[in-house]
């Protein structure tokens, strides 16, 4: 049984000490984590496998960790998933002036064309030398097996080109 665990709070060194011994404690493994730091606040999120036995121990746990630490706990039960059979991994990558519908947009874009996003990192931060306001985001997509990936290429490279964006769109190579 898989356990999807976010943990959000203000920034502590002591919170992923906390969690995932609570997690080794109760028999269980981390299979993907990730954590980052906004303002001050973090969150830390966790896939975790296990027994249901173990993990509904871990559960009650995390109930406990998120009131010792003072942070808020959110955990949801799943099975094993095959949604990325069938799928192209892709990344995206895209630079622009900050708008604050470029988001929303290029996520609107990505829903038209049937296209997942397994992963997305975005910032906005002023330029080096001149404070001019700047939108990056990194992407890791999930596109449809059939997709014709000329035409669609072509469709997110105007797509950018229509935002004012600089945009790349390539396969992720391991």
């Amino acid at each position: 049984m898989l356990l999807t665990i976010t943990t959000f709070g203000k920034k502590e060194l002591q919170r992923v000490a906390h969690i995932t011994q609570a997690i080794a404690d109760c028999d269980c493994a981390v299979l993907e984590s990730r954590m980052a730091s906004l303002a001050n606040d973090a969150v830390f999120s966790l896939l975790v496998e296990g027994n249901w036995n173990h993990i509904a121990r871990l559960e009650n746990m995390l109930e406990q960790i998120a009131s010792e630490l003072e942070i808020k706990a959110f955990c949801s039960r799943s099975e094993s998933s095959n949604s990325a059979d069938n799928k192209l991994p892709y990344s995206a990558e895209v630079f622009g002036l900050r708008d604050n519908s470029l988001l929303s947009d290029l996520a609107a874009f990505f829903i038209a064309n049937s296209i997942g996003i397994r992963e997305m990192t975005t910032s906005c931060h002023p330029a080096h030398h001149t404070e001019t306001p700047l939108f990056t985001a990194h992407f890791i997509l999930e596109l449809p097996s059939n997709i014709r990936l000329i035409t669609l290429r072509e469709d997110f490279l105007d797509f950018c080109d229509n935002s004012n964006l600089d945009a790349i769109l390539e396969p992720v190579k391991r």
